[in-house]
């Protein structure tokens, strides 16, 4: 059942490297004619990295690897997930290209045993969630072994295996290099562990800027030549992306009205056997469509009552305990229930569920409807299109170059890639992009490429920015004064009661924690834990100064930290090679010429294709 799950997830991808790789042997004799490509005989280059050629075959197998393993048992994606995963995998090659460079300066290979070893005992985040490969409801790695050593395993999932591991354990080796490099002293150990557990107490004044200075005080100060200074300084802040306008049409399949008369009936006819007596648990196993509930008899566990729908819970109130209710409606489905159990605000509730499931009339109708709009939309324009589909068209969408986000749409990167594409001009009609809201069409209005704000268009943005920073440094008068009178004798109860402030405690915390008005990682946080017990200072916060005290420090106990030093020790380690790791990748790679022509894919295809058809 996996294997054939594996095996039909795998059609698609086949099918679109068997129509690229023809592109690049109908390519390979128009080159030869012309005098050179980059295309090689058998085997064409669809990228370089630092000088190293990525040939076709090596990214098919790469890619297919990902997308299979990204499919895991659902067994499907949509055009969305599969531009998101094959762009990742393109990042990955060319990180793991960049690795191997290193490795082969090094000497150093990546063994057969070692991809053995891996293979058994190192399995894929996303296997270890496939049902197949689980026990009482954890990952079994005997099962996952067994699969993979029975000898009827078919052997393009093995090749498929291997191809992963030859891809993530040079990274693994990189970082064992990198480890091998590096040393924790105990006292970078010590320090790191009681800046881990350390806690301290404090009490605090906020002063709000907003509170302790006037709009009026602040805007003295803001003058003409400090607004267009600030313009200046931050002019890389007021720039306006490059975006481009589209029209969009976006088509859902959703069950009709015939499939949702189709399941009441089932549901009416379900509530008839129980009424006539069949018993609720065998009936919900052997016909609910819910398997988990399904599996002991449709119960839904003992939950409280705001966990479940309001309907099913109104429902169920109805009915009374032991005996059935519905059916009942609900975004899930048709429910008929059972109460099991009840107390005030709690309940123990069976159900047979059945869902209202598109039928294969419905979905034939849907694909019949989709491909009329996008015939129509390509010969015709997108209008045209939507008319003869019977939909509406969203006009002057406007997309962001750099981000995947279309709205009203949600994520849809290869929508927003289609747009930039240096091929796609106004009027262009892309082909239909599945995400997770639907099916969508778009056409191209206009691109506009990135601008400088002007001042004028900037200006209250930045007046409201300069107003925040003046009033925060205007607020820090305020704040002395404050600290001064608590240090000259005067309460700090006293002193804040004077001025109409509060004085703030909140419970202890840690250096990491987050503390109401103080913030996350801010200057007061650090400033609280570097102070000693009984000192009154200023701090910065996110939003203004406090005037802080530092009333307890708990300190940690040295003994408890050599109990477990060598483990504090390796965890640093591990988390300085991870780090030293990344940066030479990013400094590899900035200092690599790489190169992409996996574009040119969908041009040859489009040309094998022409030629195919001769």
């Amino acid at each position: 059942m996996f294997m054939n799950k594996m095996r039909g997830s795998a059609k698609v991808v086949m099918l679109a490297m068997v129509v690229a790789f023809a592109a690049w042997l109908v390519l390979d004799g128009i080159t030869a004619m012309q005098g050179g490509g980059i295309a090689g005989a058998s085997n064409p280059v669809v990228g370089t990295v630092g000088g190293r050629d990525i040939r076709l075959a090596e990214w098919n197998a790469f890619l297919t690897n990902r997308l299979a393993i990204a499919r895991g048992a659902g067994g499907t994606m949509t055009d969305e997930e599969v531009f998101s995963t094959t762009e990742d995998a393109w990042e990955g090659m060319i990180q793991a290209a960049l690795i191997q460079a290193q490795l082969d300066e090094l000497g150093i290979v990546i063994s057969d045993a070692e991809i053995q070893q891996a293979f058994l005992t190192r399995p894929p985040a996303e296997f270890m969630e496939y049902p197949a490969f689980r026990t009482d409801g954890e990952f079994d790695i005997r099962k996952y072994q067994q699969f993979f050593t029975d000898p009827t395993t078919d052997e393009q999932t093995l090749l498929e295996m291997e191809n992963y591991y030859r891809a993530i354990l040079p990274t693994s080796k990189l970082d064992e290099m990198v480890l091998s490099g590096v040393h924790v002293s105990d006292s970078e150990a010590w320090e790191f562990y009681r800046d881990a557990n350390e806690t301290t107490r404090v009490r605090f004044v906020k002063l709000h800027p907003d509170q302790a200075v006037t709009d009026a005080e602040a805007r003295t100060l803001i003058t003409e030549d400090r607004i267009r200074a600030a313009y200046n300084e931050r002019r890389e802040d007021f720039i306006n992306p490059p975006t481009a306008t589209v029209n969009l049409v976006t088509l859902d399949l959703v069950p009709s009205a015939e499939d949702t008369t189709e399941a009441r009936t089932r549901a009416q006819e379900l509530a008839d056997r129980l009424a006539a007596g069949e018993d609720f648990a065998e009936l919900a196993t052997a016909e609910s469509d819910d398997s988990v509930s399904a599996a002991v008899g449709g119960q839904m566990g003992w939950r409280p009552r705001t966990t479940y729908d309001p309907a099913l819970v109104a429902a169920a109130e109805e009915a009374g305990p032991d005996h059935f209710a519905g059916p009942v409606e609900t975004a899930f489905g048709i429910h008929l229930l059972r109460t099991e159990q009840e107390s005030a605000d709690s309940l123990a509730l069976s159900q047979i569920l059945v869902r209202v499931e598109v039928s294969r009339t419905t979905e034939d109708d849907f694909f019949d409807r989709l491909e009329l709009l996008e015939e129509t939309a390509l010969l015709h324009g997108l209008e045209a299109g939507a008319l003869a589909a019977d939909t509406d068209v969203r006009e002057d969408v406007v997309l962001i170059d750099g981000t995947s986000f279309v709205p009203g749409v949600g994520q849809l990167s290869v929508g927003v890639d289609w747009a930039f594409g240096d091929d796609v001009l106004p009027g262009d009609v892309s082909e239909v992009y599945e995400n997770s809201v639907g099916f969508n069409l778009l056409e191209l209005v206009q691109v506009t490429p990135e601008s400088q704000v002007s001042l004028e268009d900037a200006r209250n943005n930045l007046e409201a920015q300069l107003l925040r920073e003046t009033k925060a440094e205007l607020a820090q008068g305020p704040a002395r004064e404050l600290l001064a009178a608590i240090q000259g004798g005067e309460t700090m109860d006293d002193a804040a009661a004077r001025l109409e402030l509060a004085v703030e405690e909140p419970p202890e915390f840690g250096r990491y924690d987050f503390v109401p008005g103080l913030g996350q990682r801010s200057e007061a946080i650090g400033a609280s834990f570097g102070a000693a017990v009984g000192a009154v200072f200023v701090a910065e916060t996110r939003d203004g100064p406090a005037v802080i005290e530092v009333l307890e420090r708990m300190e940690v106990d040295r003994a408890d930290y050599e109990s477990i030093a060598p483990f504090v020790m390796e965890q640093i380690r591990s988390q300085m090679a991870a780090a030293y790791a990344q940066q030479w990748i990013a400094g590899a790679r900035e200092t690599s010429l790489i190169e992409d022509h996996r574009a040119r894919l969908d041009e040859l295809a489009e040309l094998a294709a022409q030629q195919v058809s001769f």
